[in-house]
Formats: structure tokens, sequence, C-alpha cells
């Protein structure tokens, strides 16, 4: 499949201003994808619109969404060393492009195209090489709804498909809750600063913050758990109080995500 689309030279876009927005180029016809996005996790904000990565080491070196719900057979992975040559890699995320039609109102919606990447301590989104934007070689161009998910946060998908202007498709994902998919309350956790970003404590993937969550997060906190663990909410490489007092204060709240089943 031709990848004339691609170009690495349109990534002078990639991590302009805070938020969360994706670009498509290629014109009707051609194929070539890459994903230029920014996106901030609750757990590991550092309350001025960046995130600390306090993983290290700790850092999987293989995607970890091989499991439920998401059965992701890719094989993303990056070599031992990489969390050291890259300090400014928060976590692993999955990205999901899904088609248009059908539309979320009318599940299972369609996967486009999906790959796991890493954010950063700036929000980017980038490939495995810890610096280019996620490409997806293989999609057409078109209109897209874009979701984007973690192991331990409600995953959110785009409100609408934005409009194609000069074959180029953005979307601001943190400067307003309402911009995550919804026909009910917010999807996304208001931040200070004014940003938004995806709610934290949701580590059995179903898109709520409850009971289910704490009593796997409880069991790690009392056997003194370390390293990559879903229950980290926080991502700093331990299972502790502080992971808790996420989960209080997202459960309180009844956080929820709303991202239809594809």
């Amino acid at each position: 499949v031709g990848q004339s689309a691609i170009g690495v030279g349109t990534s002078t876009n990639f991590k302009g201003s805070w938020g969360f927005w994706y670009t498509l180029s290629g014109g009707a016809g051609t194929t070539g994808f890459f994903a230029q996005l920014d996106v901030l996790l609750e757990g590991a904000y550092d309350g001025a619109g960046g995130m600390n990565a306090n993983l290290g080491s700790s850092l999987a070196l293989s995607q970890p969404f091989g499991g439920t719900p998401w059965n992701y057979t890719g094989t993303e992975s990056v070599a031992s060393g990489f969390a050291a040559a890259h300090p400014d890699v928060v976590d692993w995320v999955f990205v999901q492009v899904r088609d248009t039609t059908p539309g979320p109102t009318a599940p299972p919606m369609s996967v486009a195209a999906e790959r796991a990447g890493f954010v950063k301590t700036d929000g980017s989104v980038v490939d495995t090489n810890g610096v280019d934007p996620l490409s997806f070689p293989t999609l057409s161009a078109g209109t897209y709804y874009v979701v984007v998910d973690h192991r331990n946060h409600i995953r959110a998908m785009s409100q609408n498909p934005p409009a194609s202007v000069n074959d180029t498709l953005k979307y601001d994902f943190t400067d307003s809750v309402a911009k995550a998919y919804t026909t009910g309350p917010p999807r996304q956790k208001a931040l200070t600063g004014g940003f938004a970003g995806l709610f934290a404590a949701d580590l059995n993937h179903d898109q709520q913050v409850t009971a289910g969550d704490f009593n796997v997060w409880l069991t790690k906190t009392k056997a003194s758990a370390t390293g990559y663990q879903d229950a980290d909410f926080n991502l700093d490489g331990q299972v502790l109080a502080s992971d808790f007092n996420l989960w209080l204060t997202n459960t309180k709240a009844a956080a929820a995500g709303q991202v239809p089943n594809p």
C-alpha cells in the first residue's frame, strides 16, 4: 500500500499548543496517516499543564494492551534502557481510529486502525522511537473519530469528527471537558490550570471508577507491590495511599466514560 501521504516534514506541527489534536495528511484516494496527539493523564498530572515521568526503569518494554478489553496483537516494543534514554516518557497509550459509519449512536463502531505508543511529559503522543508522531501507514484519508486509552485511566473519544481543512484534521481535546464524547455528564476530568484529562483509577477497564478498582488496589498495596502495576494510578512505580486518594475522589464523583464498544 502506498504511503505518499505520510511525510516526516509535516511533523513541524507536532506538539503544538497544549491540547489533544491530530493531523491527517493526504488527499482523496491516498493512504497514510500520522496522528499528532496531546493527551493528559490525571494520575501523572503535575498541576501546571504537564505530567511527571516517574516510572523510570519500571516502564514496560512491550505494549500492555494484549488483554481485555483491547485484545491488541500489535508487537510494539522497545529495548532495555529505553526509559533511561527517554526520561520524558510517561507511559504507554493506546490509540484507535474509528470510522464515522456506523457512528457512536449505533455501535459497534468500526475500527479503521489502532496502534500503541507513548505519551510524554508535555502531553505529546509518540511512536516507539520516542520522537516521531504515531503513524498509521495503511489508513486511507477520511474523517474519523479518535479514541485514546490507557491501562488505568478512563478512555475518551472525540466528541465529533473534526472537519478537514487542507487535508488536515485538528481537534483540541484538553481545552474543555466537553470535548470528550458524551451524551450526558463530562467524560474528562477538569484539571488545575484550565486543562482537561483522562480520569484516573479505572484499572479493570470498564469505564467506571468503582469498588472493583479499589479491591485490586487494596490487594496490591497490602502486598507492597512495586514496578509496572495497574493499581499504580499516579504512575510512580508504587501502590500507595496516594493512588487510593485518586480512586476515592473519582468514585465519589461517579467518574465514567462513554466510549461506544468497537
